[in-house]
């Protein structure tokens, strides 16, 4: 098996992981209520969606929403967009259809990916997500400076915020943080987080940027501590698992102990106390995550949330972008970034 230095020379986010699903074809990439997928099988489908998407008329740089709950289908999506040049945004099916279409709309969402059909629920096209597998060939190069990703987060009823983080700021992400826990190809996460999460970046790719496997958790289990405890009893072998304070504290309290060999990351600024009184008894390793200071650290001109304005106003969106050469900054200063803005026109 490959271990985290095998790939270390592989830093462009396409072809990092392009490259990791090449070498670890045959192991198990992903695994969600009993259904199994290798990396060469999450490849295949990923090039299949990449082949749907080209066929929508899609361009390097547009914005495509992922409306997909929690499954293989939903990485396969992430990669294909990746794959492709598109920047995806994750729209969690637990949130309100009116505002994740009114978001949607603001940051000029050209398609949406579904897996039924949602009739009149966007305002743009839907797109359900045809099964189909094709041999995963070679990933094209893309500009490392396309944006990757667009996080929405939080609105007030008739405004959404959002950061778009570029390629080459993600994978700056990925690979600072991986090295840091110490990630690597016998690491198994366990995915919970809600997807428009800073969270859900690190638990979706975490695990495929070094070669390990990843079990998709239903949606429900974040709200079910007592259910999820269980499920950690039944799986020891589930040896990396990621939330904040509350969240460990709801599943300390459902009675999960924790074992020698887990690493419980904390997206927490500080240590739940709780979790680390915890650690003291089982043994187990803690590391701090916090995504939010890991993605502001590669944007040092300002730590604020941006607004995207309603959509009969003009707007301009920050990106995040980093450069790949200074990966080598230690992770106390953080990189050197600069950040972009893409004017918009009025809606």
């Amino acid at each position: 098996m490959l271990g985290f230095d095998d790939l270390s020379d592989e830093t462009s986010l396409g072809l990092r992981l392009a490259a990791v699903c090449r070498q670890h074809a045959e192991l198990v990439a992903l695994g969600c209520d009993g259904e199994q997928w290798s990396y060469e099988q999450l490849a295949g489908r990923a090039a299949h969606i990449a082949r749907q998407l080209s066929e929508r008329g899609l361009r390097p740089g547009d914005r495509v929403g992922l409306y997909l709950e929690r499954s293989p289908e939903l990485l396969a999506a992430v990669l294909a967009c990746i794959r492709t040049g598109l920047c995806f945004v994750p729209l969690e099916p637990e949130r309100s259809l009116s505002r994740l279409n009114r978001a949607a709309r603001q940051v000029r969402v050209r398609l949406v990916l579904a897996s039924i059909p949602l009739h009149r629920a966007f305002a743009m096209p839907v797109h359900v997500l045809r099964p189909g597998w094709c041999a995963p060939q070679g990933w094209p190069e893309q500009d490392d400076e396309l944006p990757a990703c667009l996080l929405l987060q939080r609105d007030d009823g008739a405004q959404t915020q959002g950061r778009v983080i570029v390629r080459s700021a993600l994978a700056l992400f990925l690979q600072q943080t991986c090295e840091r826990i110490e990630a690597c190809c016998g690491s198994r996460w366990l995915f919970t987080a809600a997807l428009d999460e800073p969270t859900a970046l690190l638990d979706m790719l975490g695990p495929l940027w070094v070669g390990g496997y990843l079990e998709v958790a239903p949606a429900r289990l974040q709200h079910e501590p007592q259910a999820l405890a269980a499920l950690l009893r039944r799986r020891p072998d589930i040896n990396t698992l990621q939330g904040d304070g509350p969240f460990w504290r709801r599943l300390l309290g459902a009675g999960w102990c924790g074992h020698r060999g887990m690493l419980a990351l904390c997206s927490d600024a500080q240590l739940d106390a709780a979790l680390e009184e915890q650690r003291r008894r089982c043994g187990f390793r803690i590391e701090l995550t916090d995504p939010q200071a890991g993605l502001r650290c590669l944007n040092p001109v300002t730590t604020r949330s941006y607004w995207l304005a309603s959509a009969t106003s003009a707007w301009s969106l920050p990106r995040i972008s980093a450069s790949i050469s200074s990966m080598t900054c230690s992770a106390a200063s953080g990189p050197k970034a600069d950040v972009h803005t893409e004017p918009s026109t009025a809606w």
